[in-house]
């Protein structure tokens, strides 16, 4: 393993380029049927056709299941999917929120569709490209790799 492998930051592995956007969520733990969960507003710090990170005063344990509603710029309708809880992490010692990882386990192909137009918007456009999170992925757009 070279000096180069060693310090490779977590987000050169990521298998989807992840935008950072502030658009707005709005989730609920999906919990025993018949049971009624609040439904809760937030903003999205990050997402990917993968999963997304968004901002809670809640911390979530791992696998928890969420039903997630994610309000993106020119769509009609939020896009939806269930989703399961990867890590939560407390914003810092003093603080009362946390951030909070998300996968998607059943996001329809248009929504996927959606996800990817969002981030290829952002790629065409040069503020844009700067909130797009992963080195590897910039590296493709510029054709270095």
């Amino acid at each position: 393993m070279s000096l180069n492998d060693w310090f490779k930051p977590k987000w050169d592995e990521r298998r989807f380029p992840r935008l950072r956007s502030y658009c707005l969520i709005k989730y609920s733990k999906i919990s025993e049927p018949g049971a009624k969960e609040a439904k809760e507003v937030t903003n999205i710090r990050d997402i990917s056709v993968s999963g997304l990170q968004f901002a809670s005063y809640e911390a979530f344990p791992k696998n928890t299941l969420l039903d997630v509603k994610v309000n993106l710029p020119d769509m009609g309708e939020p896009l939806g999917a269930r989703a399961r809880v990867v890590w939560s992490k407390k914003v810092s010692k003093t603080s009362e929120s946390y951030r909070v990882g998300v996968i998607f386990l059943d996001l329809s192909e248009a929504d996927r569709k959606a996800i990817e137009r969002h981030i290829q918007d952002a790629a065409s456009d040069e503020t844009g490209k700067k909130l797009l999170l992963g080195r590897s992925f910039l590296q493709k757009l510029r054709g270095l790799s």
